[in-house]
């Protein structure tokens, strides 16, 4: 008989990267349209720091869309973390570009938590450190 293994998997909505550029355009044609009603200067550099604004969150928000890559990153930290006797990670089974499919790790708690757990003297500092540490190459 086949033991089955319990799986976390994450799937990303059909063109949802598409859908946030068109909000991206149409908030830009927003923007250049009150220019248009509004054309004194003073409103000019709040709205370009706007459009950068929005243009760095479409972004950001597109990179979280990359499955492939965000399953690279995770099987890093999992090879980093399998000599550890703290830590667990875990591991990737399969990546597409909307599918990531890995291993379910029963009780696993985040580093916030683990924070609160090990009451370290510096609370950021340690966080940091764990940071280097996962994502220094091994």
């Amino acid at each position: 008989m086949e033991h089955l293994v319990p799986v976390i998997i994450k799937i990303g909505r059909h063109n949802l990267d598409r859908e946030f550029l068109m909000g991206k355009t149409s908030i830009g044609l927003m923007l250049v349209s009150s220019q248009y009603w509004a054309p004194h200067g003073k409103l000019t550099p709040f709205l370009k720091a706007m459009t950068e604004q929005i243009d760095g969150f479409v972004e950001g928000f597109r990179g979280e869309l990359q499955f492939e890559r965000e399953a690279e990153v995770q099987a890093a930290f999992s090879r980093r973390a399998r000599s550890s006797t703290v830590w667990r990670v875990p591991e990737v089974y399969r990546a597409t570009p909307r599918v990531i499919e890995m291993e379910y790790v029963e009780g696993a708690v985040n580093i916030s938590r683990a924070v609160q757990h090990f009451r370290p003297a510096d609370p950021l500092a340690y966080r940091r450190e764990l940071a280097r540490k996962f994502c220094s190459p091994s």
